[in-house]
């Protein structure tokens, strides 16, 4: 995997290790609306986020990182919810105001150099 990528693979992976201790710490869930949104999940002092995030550390690189995944995840293999959950509040917004606005959705031929 190049430098690009890894950044890349990395951003994703953050988003889904937030969600992931968040929902650990019960402060998030995609399915309860009573509890905060992911963008404003806080975990410091939460003893089992930080109990599960430790039991991955432990791992070291001792293990292939889908297993280190899987402890915390529950999941091997990356998933971008985590980052859609934490941009959602923003997302929403950027839909009710471009509709207020009647903005364009969408690029016309010929104004961003296609032809």
């Amino acid at each position: 995997m190049t430098g690009r990528s890894r950044y890349f693979v990395s951003y994703i992976i953050q988003f889904q290790f937030h969600r992931a201790l968040c929902q650990e710490a019960e402060i998030f869930d995609p399915n309860k609306r009573r509890l905060k949104p992911l963008h404003q999940c806080d975990i410091y002092k939460h003893t089992r986020a930080g109990n599960l995030f430790g039991r991955m550390l432990q791992m070291g690189s001792s293990r292939p990182w889908p297993d280190a995944m899987e402890v915390l995840t529950g999941q091997r293999e990356m998933d971008a919810s985590g980052l859609l959950d934490y941009f959602k509040p923003l997302s929403d917004w950027l839909q009710r105001e471009n509709s207020r606005t009647n903005e364009p959705l969408d690029w016309l031929k010929g104004e961003c150099g296609i032809r």
